[in-house]
């Protein structure tokens, strides 16, 4: 599968267009690969700075940051005496980013990634206020304060191509006890231990963000984040205020039933760690008590909750 021509292919497709037909189209490129994509999350709403218009709206730059870097040399009085009443209006990039996997194996990470953002750049506010003198270059990049101006799309929504990742081929990197991120090798384990990968794919059910950083020591890591369309099963209880009176697992079996896999309340607690320890201690309690009947969990997968209250962790 060539980036280049799913490059070429959101840059051609007509801005009126809807995600399904790009995926359509992307499929018919991807079929000679005996490849077929498919949409398993979609990372909404975020925002980033844009570029820079006059006050007439034609482009002075793309990029506010490196304009204002560059044009500045350190100086942002400077920068504010010389454009300070030039009118020029900062804008802004907002978008979703969606996650198209394509399986190519039987292994958890035997499956390509294609991350796709739907952007749209619109007015966001004044480069500058003409009653505060900005101190430093980031009160002009993106200031706590600012006149904010009617934001007015500068074009139509478009599609643009991010990444495509083998994951299989990248798996080594991500588990590897020198590059990659322990938390991730910890979780696939778990995940292929447990009931969830019998009744689920896991790229059925996970996009796979990966964070490259530095080390203090100048090294090369990847950090994992794990993202899932299932997220909003358990960001949907209020766990600060579930029934006292009342067991925890009915709540959490729920989350299963909804995500239909078995598990799936531990593996989206632990991408997340919005699941308070406390709540996670009392479960265990709870299923380990006969009065509450069979539990729900296999001998495994009990054993796996075990683990994690003793040695507990998050992505």
């Amino acid at each position: 599968m060539d980036s280049k021509a799913l490059q070429n292919l959101c840059d051609a497709f007509p801005p009126e267009g809807a995600l399904d037909q790009l995926v359509e189209e992307i499929n018919q490129t991807a079929e000679s690969d005996g490849l077929a994509f498919r949409l398993i999350h979609s990372d909404r709403d975020w925002y980033k700075l844009g570029g820079i218009v006059d006050e007439n709206g034609a482009r002075i730059t793309d990029n506010l940051e490196e304009w204002v870097e560059s044009e500045a040399d350190g100086d942002a009085m400077d920068l504010y005496a010389r454009y300070g009443e030039s009118g020029y209006k900062a804008t802004a990039i907002s978008g979703n980013t969606h996650y198209l996997i394509a399986p190519t194996g039987d292994a958890a990470t035997d499956f390509i990634q294609l991350q796709i953002d739907e952007v749209c750049e619109t007015m966001d506010r004044e480069l500058f206020d003409p009653t505060t003198i900005p101190e430093t270059l980031e009160d002009i990049i993106d200031p706590m304060d600012a006149i904010r101006v009617e934001p007015e799309p500068l074009s139509p929504p478009k599609f643009v191509f991010r990444t495509l990742t083998d994951l299989g081929a990248l798996s080594g990197e991500l588990t590897g006890e020198y590059t990659g991120d322990p938390r991730f090798r910890r979780f696939l384990s778990e995940w292929k231990s447990s009931a969830a990968a019998r009744y689920a794919r896991f790229c059925d059910k996970w996009a796979v963000e990966v964070i490259p950083y530095l080390t203090a020591m100048g090294d090369h890591r990847q950090d994992v984040k794990l993202l899932s369309a299932d997220m909003k099963y358990l960001k949907g209880l209020d766990f600060g205020h579930l029934p006292k009176d009342q067991p925890i697992h009915p709540f959490l079996s729920k989350i299963d039933k909804q995500a239909d896999y078995p598990m799936a309340w531990y593996f989206l607690m632990v991408a997340s760690g919005i699941m308070p320890y406390g709540t996670v201690k009392a479960l265990a309690r709870e299923l380990k008590e006969p009065h509450f009947g069979r539990p729900s969990m296999t001998p495994g997968d009990m054993a796996l909750l075990t683990s994690w209250i003793e040695d507990p962790y998050h992505l």
